[in-house]
């Protein structure tokens, strides 16, 4: 999935999926200014507390974000990922 966030014209995203290649939970983050950046996690609660924590970050910051997510067609898990 990719979430949009805006802070005036600007846009930030973050996009979650699964690599079943790895078994690994994938968060990119793609910043206005700066590099795209990857982080890999092997289980479900690690990579969903990282994910409240990005996304309170970015609120501090004064990003709201934009809308549902975009649903990316690849990156779900082709089997029960473990948790």
């Amino acid at each position: 999935m990719i979430w949009l966030f805006e802070r005036g014209a600007t846009i930030f995203q973050l996009e979650t999926r699964y690599d079943n290649n790895v078994k690994e939970y994938v968060l990119e983050l793609r910043g206005p200014d700066g590099p795209q950046s990857a982080e890999r996690f092997n289980d479900a609660a690690t990579f969903r507390a990282r994910l409240i924590e990005i996304e309170r970050s970015l609120e501090g910051q004064n990003w709201r974000r934009v809308g549902p997510p975009i649903v990316v067609e690849q990156g779900w898990p082709d089997r029960t990922p473990p948790r």
